[in-house]
């Protein structure tokens, strides 16, 4: 039903300030500045190059915010919302988001929780725009394996492999206990989780799924699903969950 309705849920928990934050991306936002914000909230934005992508957030010359659109076409500010939201008036946040719900307001058919920080902007509420440098958003293919080599660099992995043989392990990488590797070239940037299997390949710039197969293949900027089955190809893949692609012939290995 939608991130605002998704937040009700908690409403009988919540009895001081909250603080939201989008789990679907990491960011260096400071926090820490909230202990002694004098307006009443915060939303965490991040200067973005394709704006339209994402809610927008409209500051003024104050850094107060006076509106979130949800994806504008030809926005005049980049500022995009980055999914981390602080407000000390978590009474008027669920009055809001009631409000939503009871008069069915919905966008894109969801019950979207900019607009009840809107509501609470329009009953009054000052929200400052806070700008952050790093933010990584896990939306489409190309970001989440951005966001990988973000996370593998900052990484500083020691740990020693078992089940490896006869293969090249190029970091930065991570590999879960109990994944098995052959006659393989794995990495840059390449992470595997557990119970993996691969042989006879190359992986560079990929995420491997829990349980997955990879046999006599060439992958590179690929996301292979958990148990997914991949032989013998050589291009980029966004495999699912539990799927199986051979290419060429299956000498059932």
């Amino acid at each position: 039903k939608g991130q605002a309705h998704a937040i009700k849920l908690a409403k009988e928990f919540v009895d001081e300030d909250v603080l939201i934050w989008f789990v679907d991306t990491i960011s260096d936002a400071d926090i820490s500045k909230l202990k002694n914000i004098k307006a009443d909230g915060m939303i965490y934005v991040k200067e973005h190059e394709d704006p339209e992508r994402f809610g927008i957030v409209f500051p003024d010359k104050n850094n107060v915010v006076e509106k979130i659109v949800e994806k504008p076409k030809n926005p005049p500010s980049n500022l995009a919302n980055i999914g981390l939201y602080y407000t000390k008036d978590f009474k008027l946040l669920f009055e809001c988001i009631d409000y939503l719900i009871e008069h069915d307001m919905q966008t894109k058919g969801e019950f979207y929780l900019v607009d009840a920080f809107n509501l609470m902007i329009k009953r009054g509420t000052k929200f400052l725009a806070e700008k952050v440098h790093i933010w990584e958003d896990c939306g489409k293919r190309e970001t989440i394996l951005k966001t990988n080599r973000y996370l593998l660099d900052k990484m500083h992995n020691n740990k020693k492999y078992d089940n490896i043989t006869g293969s090249l392990i190029i970091k930065p990488v991570s590999i879960e206990d109990g994944v098995e590797i052959k006659n393989s070239i794995i990495g840059p940037y390449v992470s595997i989780a557990k119970d993996a299997k691969i042989k006879d390949s190359v992986v560079k710039d990929c995420i491997i799924g829990k349980g997955a197969v990879v046999n006599a293949a060439q992958l590179k900027e690929s996301l292979i699903g958990d148990y997914a089955v991949v032989k013998g190809f050589y291009k980029r893949l966004n495999v699912g969950d539990n799927s199986e692609i051979i290419y060429g012939k299956d000498e059932g290995n």
